[in-house]
């Protein structure tokens, strides 16, 4: 199936599962694609509901008898508006997901994010990116030290995120950015293009990439020089 036929799916079962008049909106997020043309694991979609109801969880988890490669996640426009726009969380994602999806692609209905984002408070949004690489940051050096089999494919997607973040919070990426780069693309060609990294630490992550297998001393290069970079914006955002 291509991108289209899992989007008719999705739509197709939400429409049949929930009243549409419960349904403010469902939006599709992230790229469709990895630097290589072929598909991501997954696909993810934003269902936003009125308010809660009961059988909601039960009536969404039937989409993974389809075993399709889609993840849906739920929003409740009454729970947004009670907690207030600015303190919008996903999860680990913080107040800045609101901008990623004020500018998804639209399945059903209108972007309540789009129509609010204006109330979002830029500092918090930083804030929250500024967690997010530390977040990243531990989860790479969890998988090193004490998982048995650390994963060469997710070190490169924490290190994908972490960069990712660290340009959003020097305005080399926009939030837009995030439906057409794959994390893949932004550790290869955006790195390579950016002014923020010297051409040392573009050398390593050329040949962190380039390698077969897990190279720990230019992955601990890589680190120190990246920590050392979020620290610099870290100063600057709390001064």
């Amino acid at each position: 199936m291509n991108n289209k036929d899992i989007n008719k799916i999705v739509i197709k079962k939400l429409t049949s599962f929930f009243n549409k008049k419960r349904i403010i909106c469902l939006l599709k997020y992230g790229p469709d694609t990895q630097i290589d043309g072929t598909f991501p694991k997954d696909f993810d979609f934003l269902l936003l509901l009125d308010k809660y109801k009961k059988n909601d969880y039960l009536i969404l988890s039937r989409f993974k008898k389809l075993n399709l490669p889609v993840e849906i996640f739920l929003d409740y426009k009454d729970q947004i508006l009670a907690k207030k726009i600015k303190n919008y969380q996903r999860g680990r994602h913080g107040s800045y997901f609101f901008k990623i999806l004020s500018s998804a692609n639209i399945l059903i209905g209108r972007n309540f994010y789009k129509e609010n984002e204006s109330k979002l408070d830029k500092k918090k949004i930083n804030q929250d990116l500024l967690f997010r690489i530390e977040e990243y940051f531990y989860r790479i050096q969890k998988s090193i030290i004490n998982e048995r089999n650390s994963n060469k494919r997710e070190i490169e997607k924490y290190l994908g995120r972490i960069l990712t973040d660290i340009f959003l919070l020097k305005n080399k990426l926009q939030f837009s950015d995030m439906h057409k780069y794959h994390y893949t693309t932004i550790l290869v060609h955006i790195t390579n293009k950016t002014k923020i990294l010297n051409s040392k630490t573009k050398r390593l992550i050329s040949q962190f990439l380039s390698k077969k297998e897990l190279d720990l001393n230019i992955l601990g290069e890589i680190i120190n020089i990246l920590y050392k970079n979020y620290l610099k914006i870290r100063k600057t955002q709390n001064d």
